[in-house]
């Protein structure tokens, strides 16, 4: 199957055996959206270890869908997770701009004005811990996260891009007087085979192994 994220819900493509579209679904026919139906999405994920599809929303915060072939997609089950100032536990933010989970079964998620997430208990309850300007990311605004080979996350934003080790908890920040051609990130990111990050801005893109960062 294949999900798609717009400017006015989710849609799920049902895909034949020979290629064939079988029938499409609006998320938006949940009963979970009777009331308030979802809007834009900014980032739809399926998640590699569980079977959900996360759903991260422009101003709704984080959707964790459970995801069962056999069933339509408004029998499926649906979480919402936003930012609620009382619980340190909670997403930092309602814009949800990234997630992708790690080869060592970690989850994160990317936010404008709140940082990144590292999401506990994805599959229960899920808690997240918030890593922000005050743990030394460059700029809160997060644009795209990729992850390199050693498990460090690749984080653009609106000021400059970061390298965060997972295992110490450390921020590595570049900017233009590190080579930088711009330092002002846009969403598109993507890592192709040979390992090579290639990073969209709003003058251009750049391009980077993280291999041959020293």
């Amino acid at each position: 199957n294949i999900w798609i994220g717009t400017s006015n819900s989710v849609y799920k493509i049902s895909i034949g055996k020979d290629n064939e579209i079988l029938k499409t679904e609006n998320l938006n026919s949940n009963p979970y959206f009777q009331n308030n139906k979802l809007s834009l999405a900014r980032y739809v994920y399926a998640d590699p270890l569980h079977d959900y599809i996360w759903i991260g929303a422009d101003s709704e915060g984080l959707f964790r869908v459970k995801n069962n072939p056999n069933l339509s997609i408004n029998q499926l089950k649906i979480n919402q997770y936003t930012n609620d100032k009382s619980n340190t536990k909670s997403i930092s933010s309602n814009f949800v701009t990234s997630i992708l989970r790690l080869p060592n079964e970690s989850l994160w998620v990317g936010t404008e004005s709140g940082g990144i997430c590292k999401v506990l208990e994805s599959n229960t309850e899920p808690k997240f811990i918030n890593y922000t300007e005050k743990n030394g990311l460059s700029n809160n605004v997060v644009k795209s996260i990729l992850y390199d080979d050693n498990n460090n996350l690749w984080i653009s934003t609106n000021i400059g891009l970061n390298e965060f080790n997972t295992q110490k908890n450390e921020f590595r920040k570049f900017n233009e007087s590190d080579g930088l051609a711009f330092e002002d990130f846009w969403f598109a990111a993507n890592q192709i085979e040979n390992g090579t990050m290639v990073l969209s801005g709003l003058d251009g893109f750049i391009y980077f192994n993280p291999n041959e960062i020293t």
